[in-house]
């Protein structure tokens, strides 16, 4: 986001983090910038999930200074979530978010372990991720960028890539 502050004249980024961790060194380095909006879904178990954030990563971590109501966690307190919620949260939450801040360029942190089979319990399948991004896709003149982070199971994490 950064970067392409600098170098593109990129005025207002979106980080969609959809990884079962939450990305609190994401969230740390734009938490006080009003130009990047981070956007996090992840497993939180009231802060007692990996990287065992306590209050921050949680609802309340929204921003500070100007930058405040630019930081939305979306933690999850139980596992097996899956396409159903994920779709909830995208169509109440995060669109009609988007659709009013109008981000210039939209970065995914496509993290693959809350995929159904791999590692961080949770049942999303490849088919929703694609859906997810599709979703996105009508903003920021589809200026989107997906970063693999990861997954563990290769089998899972190759189909979730395909999608």
């Amino acid at each position: 986001a950064n970067n392409a502050r600098e170098k593109l004249g990129v005025a207002k980024t979106l980080i969609v983090d959809w990884d079962v961790h939450h990305g609190n060194g994401t969230q740390s380095i734009f938490l006080n910038d009003p130009d990047v909006l981070y956007f996090s879904v992840h497993r939180y178990h009231n802060g007692n999930y990996f990287p065992f954030l306590g209050g921050n990563g949680g609802p309340g971590t929204v921003g500070t200074g100007e930058a405040a109501g630019f930081n939305i966690n979306v933690g999850w307190n139980q596992k097996n979530m899956g396409d159903e919620e994920y779709y909830a949260v995208w169509s109440r939450v995060l669109l009609p978010v988007v659709k009013e801040w109008r981000p210039e360029l939209i970065l995914i942190s496509a993290g693959f372990d809350s995929a159904f089979g791999d590692m961080g319990e949770c049942s999303v399948s490849p088919t929703c991720f694609a859906n997810l991004t599709r979703q996105l896709m009508p903003f920021a003149m589809g200026r989107i960028v997906c970063t693999l982070e990861g997954g563990y199971v290769r089998s899972v994490l190759g189909k979730c890539c395909e999608a």
